[in-house]
């Protein structure tokens, strides 16, 4: 699904080809034909939107020849420790902040992600969980500000979309298919002009 219900002409940039070893589908799968890209980092397969055909289309990703081995083992029997997936809950102390640091694990060969608490991460940097199995990373994630980029006497300030979208680019080299997962950058924002209530969960404590 795209960021934007609409886009203006000098938004999106249509007409685009590639033979290969540029993107792939969500399932690892190489794409070879027509795309169109948005000012929004986005990418979708066709020459221009189609929302009947078009498909999103990610950084090409060539697994290595130790992850492909992995693929095709099954019922493999650790002594790691095993951990729980968490839903993320923004505070009012987080929302002042504007960001709240994310800890995300995958599993190294297929596209399944998993939210973790800081412990949980902490568990698999130190090897308490299968490292081999499992990749880990953090990410500081904005959640309030200007949603997009901003320009004041011709100083351009990112805003909410570039910033998170810049982050998952940076990471997506050391967890490969990081943007399949956090596909939307704006994601758990908060507009900050409306009045915040009073923290009533505890979760400023």
């Amino acid at each position: 699904m795209r960021i934007k219900n609409f886009y203006t002409p000098d938004e999106v940039t249509n007409n685009l080809y590639t033979f290969g070893k540029e993107y792939m589908t969500e399932d690892y799968t190489e794409y070879v034909g027509g795309y169109h890209t948005y000012n929004t980092g986005e990418i979708y397969t066709e020459f221009k939107w189609n929302k009947n055909v078009s498909v999103k289309l990610f950084d090409y990703v060539e697994l290595n020849d130790d992850i492909k081995t992995y693929k095709d083992i099954t019922n493999v029997k650790t002594e790691y420790a095993s951990f729980n997936t968490i839903n993320v809950s923004i505070s009012n102390r987080q929302i002042k902040q504007g960001v709240v640091t994310r800890y995300i694990i995958k599993k190294r060969n297929e596209l399944v992600f998993y939210e973790v608490s800081k412990e949980t991460y902490d568990e698999w940097k130190f090897k308490k969980i299968d490292p081999v199995l499992y990749n880990a990373v953090t990410i500081n994630w904005i959640i309030s500000g200007d949603i997009q980029d901003t320009v004041v006497k011709g100083v351009s300030t990112p805003g909410v979309i570039t910033k998170n979208l810049n982050s998952i680019n940076g990471l997506e080299k050391q967890m490969p298919g990081l943007s399949v997962y956090l596909n939307d950058p704006l994601q758990y924002y908060v507009d900050t002009d409306i009045v915040i209530s009073t923290d009533i969960n505890g979760l400023d404590s």
